[in-house]
């Protein structure tokens, strides 16, 4: 356990997998949001971002997103 160590965890908001199902589609998002979400568990003081019109590069995709993530999340961490 991270304890209430500030973490933000950021995942794109969709997950396109071309050829599947609808069904195996939204098992495969339910398993990936899981385990996001057990990333975040590790903190008391954690946030999932999901973001938009992004792939598996974050950083690549969307560049603005994740500088105003990083700089909440170091806000946090200084108690502002």
């Amino acid at each position: 356990s991270l304890g209430d160590l500030p973490v933000t965890v950021t995942t794109a908001a969709h997950h396109p997998r071309p050829g599947l199902t609808a069904s195996v589609q939204s098992h495969l998002e339910q398993v990936w949001d899981d385990g996001q979400a057990h990333w975040a568990g590790l903190s008391s003081a954690s946030d999932v971002v999901r973001v938009d019109d992004a792939g598996h590069f974050l950083l690549v995709d969307q560049p603005a997103v994740i500088a105003a993530e990083v700089e909440r999340l170091l806000a946090r961490a200084q108690g502002s």
